[in-house]
């Protein structure tokens, strides 16, 4: 069962993966990022539990939390052409 989890989330990745390379726009890409990496971490969470591994949960918050960073901080800057 959780062989045929992966399976399908990988087949969901990889639509997403050639979705990215397809659209022109950047807030499409970026809307498309955030969910690649909502499946990563699905992805890790379900091998955590197939595994018996609590260490890769943690590695999946960190993983979180730095796409969250990254995403709005790209989108902060193409919003106002600024960074700061």
């Amino acid at each position: 069962m959780i062989v045929s989890q992966l399976v399908i989330l990988s087949i969901a990745l990889l639509i997403l993966i050639i979705a990215v390379v397809r659209l022109p726009g950047v807030f499409d890409r970026l809307l498309l990022a955030g969910s690649i990496n909502n499946l990563v971490s699905a992805i890790l969470l379900i091998l955590s539990l197939f595994f018996y591994n609590s260490y890769l949960i943690d590695i999946v918050l960190i993983y979180v939390l730095t796409a969250f960073i990254a995403s709005f901080a790209i989108l902060k800057f193409f919003s106002n052409d600024r960074f700061l």
